[in-house]
């Protein structure tokens, strides 16, 4: 289970860094919109520098966690009728995304709740 970029996030795609991060909050244009959302990518590297092991452990990375976070976040929080993990590469970069949308909660909240889920 990996997440493959749309061609939207790939031409929005930065590089915050080592150690750093960057938050994009947007309002809807409908004021009805219940729903929220919140990706968080972690970057691993970009294609270039990383070794064939790095590849081959980032790819086991993104198998390991895609069922656990569902479990998690999906089954057991119940979070968003969306939650999805794994590892991808977008623009040339390998990153570990985790996504959580729906409508009972802030982006904030999911934003939190992954994190929770990444720290363990």
């Amino acid at each position: 289970n990996s997440i493959v970029a749309s061609p939207l996030q790939q031409r929005y795609q930065l590089d915050s860094g080592k150690g750093s991060s960057y938050v994009l909050k947007q309002t809807l244009r409908n004021p009805e919109e219940q729903n929220s959302c919140c990706l968080t990518k972690i970057q691993l590297g970009d294609r270039k520098s990383l070794s064939t092991k790095d590849l081959a452990i980032a790819t086991l990375l993104g198998s390991m966690i895609s069922e656990p976070a569902f479990d998690e976040l999906r089954t057991k929080q119940q979070l968003g009728y969306i939650v999805s993990a794994g590892v991808g590469v977008s623009m040339n970069v390998f990153a570990l995304s985790l996504i959580v949308q729906g409508a009972q909660h802030t982006a904030q909240y999911y934003d939190d709740s992954i994190e929770s889920f990444l720290h363990g």
